[in-house]
């Protein structure tokens, strides 16, 4: 029984020993892609019409619940992507991405990077009053989580059946607007120097999966 439970150990090991080297090897020849947060100083408030054009809403606007709860408020960020690796890249975007300029901004479901190269997108999403409302309360409770969180995601895989793919969340922890002293009803526009401030970027640490064909998602495992 002893020399079985040894050759079973050994055996073990042996595979332990050719996974890690089967991934470092992926591990040589993948991208490295940097995804960062920018700086959210300058970002404001826009409202939205009913035929989806966007505008600043003044931050002297003020906000009535009930009347107001309808309203479709849209926040967002903006995230910068860079290619450090030697191979030119094509990253996946899911999400409210955007690409940077005049508004009406167009919709982005990918980037293409060449060595050395980055790119700014934008990630944004409009909810309601009544809903950002509800991520004021929950923050005054303590809470752990925002019912409103604006999603997206990140995705980068090299160009082998046998590789990686490399994926990034992003999140956007947002507090658009905060109640006006003694008038339950009323509410006016947050800003990036109060505390919490209208928008926090979050970058949740990067994870990459190692396949062994992802035409059959097949696991390196």
């Amino acid at each position: 029984m002893e020399a079985l439970e040894l050759g079973r150990d050994s055996l073990r090991v042996s595979q332990v020993v050719a996974l890690e080297a089967a991934k470092a090897r992926l591990d040589a020849r993948a991208p490295v892609l940097r995804v960062m947060k920018q700086s959210v100083q300058a970002e404001v408030l826009w409202w939205e019409s009913p035929m989806g054009d966007r505008e600043v809403l003044p931050n002297s606007q003020e906000l009535r619940r009930t009347k107001d709860d309808a309203l479709k408020l849209v926040m967002g960020a903006n995230f910068l992507i860079r290619n450090e690796g030697a191979v030119a890249v094509e990253v996946t975007l899911n999400g409210g991405f955007y690409r940077l300029g005049k508004r009406p901004l167009r919709r982005l479901d990918s980037v293409s990077l060449a060595p050395g190269e980055s790119s700014t997108v934008r990630l944004e999403e409009p909810r309601t009053l009544v809903e950002w409302t509800e991520n004021w309360s929950a923050q005054e409770r303590g809470a752990q989580s925002l019912p409103q969180t604006i999603v997206g995601e990140v995705i980068c895989s090299d160009a082998f059946d046998d590789g990686v793919i490399d994926r990034w969340r992003l999140e956007l922890w947002c507090w658009p607007v905060r109640p006006v002293p003694d008038d339950l009803s009323a509410w006016r526009v947050n800003t990036s120097d109060e505390a919490p401030s209208a928008v926090n970027p979050v970058v949740v640490p990067g994870s990459r999966s190692y396949y062994r064909s992802k035409s059959r998602d097949e696991l390196l495992t």
